[in-house]
């Protein structure tokens, strides 16, 4: 009998590692932590068993996230700048959505057998999860909103445009980048009520909130208005199930100006649907959190901006995981 390959044992028990982190962060342990502190210490300022601290600090030391002199651990650099409060790149709200998901990726199994989700849906009551949840798209959107706005104007699809409609824009950080890009653009944000409320302080810290309309809504009923010239679907498309996909991008045809366009931007699967595997990944996410989202190929897409009667349908590829694709209504 040969010995499991450790690049496969690495990958069974890679969620120790995982969770360790996912704690810590929970904790807010890496600012307790700081640039000096005992187990003893940090374990006052997180409210914690100190034992307990000690032996999750010396986990993180030994996967090289915190550094130890004696009884004294520090950040680590990279854990100082994107994993503690105050740093560079805090990126906190992401790791505690990536926590938040914890309990769903537990229920793989079953929800491989049913066919579907088996926790409750994605969308919580829970203010701080909503809050959190929407930080870490922000952080997300603010990496990528950049490449795609200026993606859109190489390509000539700012050129002439004054309104637009982000359809579950979140945080707003890809209109916020349209505007920058595009001084003469006035936006629409459509996104659930409470998440709209959050949206209005991005835009307000942002300088843009006098450019922006914040509707609150239900994509699935509509009534975000029409004569839009971009309708921006950013990260939407893969919560959602083919058939709604299909009557989402019907309603978004139909709520452009003549020569408008229907921007979508999301994580393409290959025509095998197996690659790249962050995108087949991506999928199992959809099938753990949502009523019947998955990741989509292009042609995906392009058969659903063809339903509904869009036409130069075109992929342009962007820096980053997702990429664009685009139809115009004649």
């Amino acid at each position: 009998m040969r010995r499991m390959p450790e690049s496969l044992e690495l990958t069974v028990r890679g969620y120790w590692a995982s969770r360790v982190l996912l704690s810590a962060v929970e904790l807010d342990l890496f600012s307790a932590v700081g640039d000096g502190a005992t187990a003893a210490e940090a374990a006052a300022r997180v409210d914690a068993d100190a034992s307990g601290v000690a032996r999750l600090l010396r986990a993180l030391a030994g996967q090289g996230l915190l550094e130890c002199e004696g009884e004294r651990f520090r950040c680590a650099p990279d854990s100082a700048e994107f994993l503690a409060e105050g740093g560079a790149s805090d990126s906190r709200a992401t790791v505690l959505h990536m926590a938040n998901l914890w309990e769903r990726w537990s229920d793989l199994t079953q929800c491989v057998k049913d066919g579907e989700r088996v926790s409750g849906p994605q969308r919580s009551d829970d203010p701080d999860w909503t809050r959190a949840f929407i930080g870490s798209m922000h952080r997300r959107a603010r990496l990528s909103a950049g490449p795609l706005a200026s993606a859109l104007d190489e390509a000539g699809l700012l050129a002439g445009a004054r309104r637009a409609l982000d359809l579950g824009g979140g945080s707003g950080a890809f209109v916020h980048a349209l505007l920058e890009r595009s001084p003469e653009l006035a936006a629409t944000l459509f996104d659930l009520p409470e998440v709209v409320a959050l949206a209005r302080e991005y835009a307000q810290e942002a300088g843009l909130a006098e450019r922006c309309e914040f509707v609150p809504g239900d994509l699935h009923e509509g009534g975000w208005g029409e004569g839009h010239d971009l309708v921006l679907i950013s990260a939407i498309c893969h919560m959602l199930s083919p058939a709604d996909n299909r009557r989402l991008l019907e309603r978004a045809a139909a709520s452009l100006a003549p020569g408008g366009r229907v921007i979508v931007s999301d994580f393409l699967l290959d025509d095998d649907r197996c690659t790249p595997a962050w995108a087949s990944l991506f999928g199992i996410n959809m099938l753990v959190a949502t009523g019947g989202g998955d990741s989509y190929t292009e042609s995906d897409y392009r058969g659903w901006m063809e339903s509904a009667g869009l036409a130069g349908i075109e992929r342009i590829d962007v820096p980053g995981l997702a990429d664009l694709v685009v139809g115009r209504r004649d």
